[in-house]
């Protein structure tokens, strides 16, 4: 995990797994238990919205020659 110096609320946390689908997946086999504990996580969140979720992706573009 790491915070952002001009922005201290915010943090970045990542996860590497070996494709879109397999995230997709993942996210699609939350357990019951899981989906209870992030709800009682989020009540520990300050301010009126919500925490954003952004995703970010490797990009492989050929290398200038």
């Amino acid at each position: 995990m790491i915070e952002d110096p001009a922005d201290p609320g915010k943090i970045v946390e990542w996860f590497m797994v070996e494709s879109w689908a397999e995230y997709v997946r993942q996210h699609k086999r939350v357990a019951n238990a899981d989906a209870d504990l992030q709800g009682k996580v989020l009540t520990f969140h300050i301010g009126p919205d919500k925490p954003v979720v952004r995703h970010f992706l490797t990009i492989n573009r050929p290398s200038a020659a």
